[in-house]
């Protein structure tokens, strides 16, 4: 409990840099990034609140510093703190789309339910957004889908 407090207080640290702050951090720092994260600047906060958690926080746990690293993305065979800190991104209190109150409802009941729910409603934003959307959420939906039972059923009663 104690890591996923600290995960969420921090995942979004970087979220609200200004992008000159955040590319000369990154420069400075030799943070990697693919092409999809430097197109997509919104993707840049993850890696960098990583970094700046170890860097400027002493944050050292890796399991605290993944959670903020993928967040935004999510990732294959991603562990509990990483499904916890996705999922209450994804569903804190500032957020007012339609579904969340499905979705906040299903974290209470089942953690991967959430995570497929949260996977498919970032994807769905992404696309009606002309957004790139990058591999490693897709890679992720896919590993909850061929991991989690729950989830995939959960799938499949919300298709109409």
């Amino acid at each position: 409990m104690e890591k996923a407090r600290i995960a969420g207080l921090v995942h979004d640290c970087a979220r609200d840099l200004p992008p000159d702050v955040s590319r000369k951090l990154v420069a400075q720092w030799g943070i990697s990034l693919d092409e999809i994260e430097v197109a997509e600047p919104k993707l840049i906060h993850g890696p960098l609140g990583c970094e700046y958690a170890r860097r400027q926080l002493g944050i050292n746990d890796p399991e605290i510093l993944n959670a903020i690293r993928f967040h935004a993305t999510g990732r294959v065979d991603m562990s509990l703190l990483e499904k916890v800190i996705y999922v209450a991104d994804c569903i804190e209190p500032g957020r007012v789309y339609r579904g969340v109150a499905n979705i906040r409802e299903a974290a209470g009941r089942n953690l991967d339910e959430a995570l497929i729910m949260c996977q498919d409603q970032k994807l769905l934003f992404l696309i009606k957004k002309g957004a790139m959307i990058h591999p490693r959420a897709i890679d992720a939906r896919n590993s909850t889908l061929m991991h989690c039972r729950v989830a995939r059923e959960a799938l499949v009663k919300g298709v109409d």
